[in-house]
């Protein structure tokens, strides 16, 4: 009996020092699977847009007055996908057209691009694209803050996608 009543208390103190082992690792996992939800959020929002975008009509000016309003409703789409992870105070959006040649038809963005560069100084998303395929590229970040349970860091979520643009035909 005297054997058993010394070690009364080596439970609780092997408990009190496993613990924060464990509650670390719980909340790192917690943690982790939200900026992975927050990453696929913003994966799913770029994809949708570029789709979007792809169907849209697109004005082959930029100077063509239905411009801007193509624009926003790619950017609208975008947002509305997103699940208001992207808005117009937090986020940014870069909206990039390019025809068949590869020359840049016209850009738009919506936001601070935050440390990259804007979107029209970006390179190109297609890397090995052929020439001949007209594109739309979409791009999108938003800056998160993920708190730990010893401190916490600021990140950026960043995705982007790529559709390929096929005009309509409007003289059948």
């Amino acid at each position: 009996m005297r054997r058993f009543r010394g070690e009364s208390g080596a439970n609780a103190v092997e408990f009190a020092l496993v613990l924060p082992i464990l509650l670390m690792l719980v909340f790192g996992v917690l943690w982790g699977g939200m900026a992975y939800n927050q990453q696929l959020t913003l994966t799913q929002a770029a994809r949708e847009g570029a789709r979007f975008a792809a169907t849209l009509p697109h004005p082959e000016d930029p100077l063509d007055p239905g411009w801007p309003s193509w624009h926003a409703s790619v950017r609208d789409r975008i947002h509305q996908t997103s699940v208001n992870q992207l808005s117009a105070t937090a986020g940014y959006t870069c909206i990039r057209v390019y025809d068949e040649t590869g020359t840049l038809l016209g850009d738009s963005e919506l936001g601070d691009p935050g440390p990259d560069p804007a979107c029209a100084a970006r390179p190109s998303l297609a890397v090995g694209v052929a020439g001949s395929q007209a594109r739309i590229e979409i791009e999108v970040a938003r800056p998160a803050r993920f708190d730990f349970v010893f401190g916490g860091g600021q990140v950026r979520l960043r995705s982007n996608a790529v559709s390929r643009y096929e005009p309509s035909d409007t003289g059948s």
